[in-house]
C-alpha cells in the first residue's frame, strides 16, 4: 500500500487507452499515428518507479464518492501475468486529492463545454446516422486515431441498429460523452495530479485536464 508524501514522488498513472495502444507493440498492428503515445507509455515504464493504471475509463461510469479507493471494475492493466505485475493492484489505494467546491464546478463546466466543441469539430461531415455518430464518439473519447474512429463509424460498432438520422444540435447530445461521466472522470485525473501523480494519457479528456494540471 502506498503511504506517505515521499513515496508519492515518481508515481505515474496511465490512462487505459494509452495502455491499449502500447499493447499494439506485441499484438499489432503498430500504426505510425500511435508512435507518440507508445513513446509516452514506454517513458513512464522507464522513469517512474511506481505505475498505476487509471481506475476509470470511458464516458459511462457510476458516481463513486472515492474513485481512487477501489476499482470501479476489477480490471487489470493488460490482462496478463507479466506486465500487470509492474502496476499497483487495481484494488489498492493510491494518492488522490478530492476536487471540490468552486474548483469542481469550474472543471465540470470546462470539460462539458470543451468536449462538446472538440467532438462536434472532430465528427466527419459524411456521418448521417446516429449509430455512426455514436460509434465514432465512443472511439474518439478513448483516444483512437481519427482513421480508427471513422472505421468504427462505418461499421456502426456496437450501435448497428441505430439508423436514426442525426440532428447535430440535438440528437448527438444524448450520447454519454455529453453527460456528467466525463466531468467525474476529469475530477479523478486532476485529483490524482494534485496528489503528486504524473498523469499520462492521449485522450481528448486528458488533453483538456492538462489545462488544469498547470493551474
Amino acid at each position: 500500500m502506498i503511504t506517505g508524501l515521499d513515496e508519492r514522488l515518481g508515481i505515474a498513472i496511465l490512462e487505459r487507452p494509452l495502455l491499449r495502444i502500447l499493447a499494439t507493440l506485441w499484438e499489432g498492428p503498430v500504426a505510425s499515428e500511435h508512435l507518440d503515445a507508445i513513446e509516452k507509455a514506454i517513458r513512464a515504464f522507464l522513469i517512474s518507479p511506481t505505475l498505476v493504471a487509471s481506475r476509470l475509463s470511458g464516458s459511462v461510469w457510476g458516481d463513486h464518492p472515492e474513485p481512487s479507493r477501489k476499482a470501479i471494475y476489477y480490471e487489470e492493466p493488460f490482462g496478463d501475468h507479466c506486465l500487470d505485475y509492474e502496476f499497483v493492484h487495481p484494488q489498492k489505494p493510491h494518492p488522490y486529492s478530492e476536487v471540490e467546491g468552486t474548483e469542481s464546478d469550474f472543471l465540470t463546466s470546462l470539460v462539458t463545454n470543451a468536449l462538446k466543441v472538440r467532438a462536434l469539430k472532430a465528427l466527419p461531415t459524411w456521418i448521417e446516422e446516429q449509430g455512426e455518430a455514436f460509434a465514432f464518439l465512443d472511439a474518439w473519447y478513448e483516444g483512437y486515431p481519427v482513421r480508427e474512429c471513422e472505421l468504427s463509424a462505418e461499421l456502426m460498432f456496437e450501435h448497428e441498429d441505430d439508423h436514426e438520422v442525426i440532428k447535430r444540435s440535438e440528437s448527438l447530445f444524448i450520447h454519454p460523452l455529453f453527460h456528467f461521466g466525463p466531468a467525474l472522470h476529469a475530477r479523478y485525473l486532476v485529483g490524482c495530479h494534485r496528489a503528486g501523480l504524473i498523469v499520462d494519457g492521449n485522450s481528448p479528456l486528458t488533453e483538456i485536464c492538462a489545462l488544469c494540471f498547470r493551474r
